[in-house]
């Protein structure tokens, strides 16, 4: 029997979203969390697990937290009077909003997830101080399968 867990399976899942939507960007996409140092030579994203719990309800739900990190390409010349339009960084939290919503109506409810949705972005500067990057919380529900015998 092949187990997969609902970290895995929200966590791949959100890297194919990212990569379809982001890919005119060539936004690479690592499983694992971002320094922050990087995304000067590029545009990066990641995505990792940050928490998971049983619902508190009836323990039959699992709860799974991830976060996305999104980094446009930040100039490394540290200069107090340069500018970077945060624009930029809010559409990309738009187009991550957007398509996780249309998303959720593909999701076939099987036993590693039923539903997802965006929490909230935070933005966070880049080492020159300028906004070009978000992390956004995601929760997902998926069946307790410590609980619930499950496939896959």
């Amino acid at each position: 029997m092949t187990i997969t867990a609902p970290e895995t399976a929200i966590r791949e899942r959100l890297i194919a979203l990212i990569e379809a939507e982001f890919e005119a960007e060539s936004l690479e996409v690592r499983s694992d969390r971002l320094n922050e140092s990087l995304a000067q030579d590029k545009h990066l994203g990641a995505v990792f697990p940050s928490q998971a719990a049983e619902d508190n309800r009836n323990g039959l739900v699992m709860d799974t937290t991830v976060v996305v990190q999104l980094f446009r390409r930040w100039d490394n010349e540290l200069d107090p009077n340069q500018t970077v339009d945060p624009g930029d960084i809010e559409k990309w939290a738009e187009r991550l909003r957007r398509a996780v919503r249309a998303d959720i109506d593909a999701i076939p409810g099987d036993a590693h997830l039923w539903y997802y949705r965006v929490l909230k972005i935070d933005y966070n500067p880049d080492p020159s101080g300028n906004i070009t990057r978000l992390q956004a919380t995601v929760l997902a529900d998926a069946q307790n399968s410590a609980l619930v015998e499950t496939t896959g």
